[in-house]
């Protein structure tokens, strides 16, 4: 990809098992931020040491009177497990304007979840996410970026889950392009109907359950379970009612797993 911005930062087939490596090792390509003359690290006994950054001697600064804003990050063919909170503080570092980052690679890596960090880059337009170990589609819910525009999957456990494209579409209503892949208006009609029909499906059994815990002793949920069902789903529900729907909701709204 070229970015307008400035040339991506590229991390890619370093080996990087923490992000928090980035503070230590120098990218294939692209221009970081000055890294910090000094680092901590531990010795053989576990006492914390201040050194030497060694990265600094090899560190090179952009060209002399320009402005180049990195707006794109390549983090594919590493060993990346997760990515923690403290990653904000780390791309801060790295990137002169992190909040600016419009495209995120992680493919092939080893990422079991879709890392909740990145959603908090509101101008994100494209993260790839193929090839890791990804297990449920149910989880780009979290990707709350506005411009989202083009995402990848494929190559992960999700994408043999029943309805996976759905699911997905379904979440990312920005969505243009997902596996490579232009969504089309067809594609998206089928999963607003899929998310109708499951968001049906999962307040009715919500109910159901709702109202076995009442008959089974529960009696503050008697009156207002009856009321939910006489009043349909706008009438007054009891709280420990709107908890019991909440909860059953969340289980079954794991649209990649969810028959009916």
């Amino acid at each position: 990809m070229t970015n307008p911005g400035g040339p991506v930062l590229d991390y890619s087939f370093l080996r990087i098992a923490d992000i928090r490596d980035l503070r230590t090792v120098a990218p294939r390509s692209g221009y970081r931020e000055k890294p910090p003359e000094n680092i901590e690290t531990t010795d053989r006994y576990g006492t914390v040491l201040v050194v030497d950054n060694p990265l600094l001697k090899e560190w090179v600064p952009p060209p002399a009177g320009r402005l180049l804003v990195t707006q794109g990050l390549k983090l594919s063919n590493n060993e990346l497990s997760s990515l923690p909170g403290v990653t904000h503080i780390i791309l801060r570092e790295v990137l002169e304007r992190s909040w600016l980052l419009r495209w995120i690679d992680l493919s092939f890596n080893n990422l079991q979840d879709i890392p909740e960090a990145i959603s908090s880059y509101s101008r994100l337009n494209t993260l790839y996410l193929h090839a890791n170990r990804i297990s449920h589609a149910s989880q780009v819910k979290i990707l709350t970026n506005p411009d989202l525009h083009s995402l990848t999957l494929h190559g992960n456990p999700c994408e043999n889950g029943r309805h996976y494209k759905k699911v997905v579409l379904a979440h990312c209503a920005a969505l243009r392009r997902l596996d490579f892949s232009t969504v089309t208006k067809h594609d998206r009609e089928l999963a607003t109907i899929f998310a109708q029909r499951m968001a049906a499906a999962a307040s009715s059994k919500s109910k159901e359950h709702a109202l076995q815990r009442a008959e089974a002793g529960e009696e503050d949920q008697v009156v207002t379970a009856r009321l939910c069902y006489a009043g349909g789903p706008h009438a007054s529900v009891g709280y420990a009612l709107s908890v019991a729907i909440a909860q059953g909701k969340e289980r079954e709204l794991q649209y990649g797993e969810l028959r009916v």
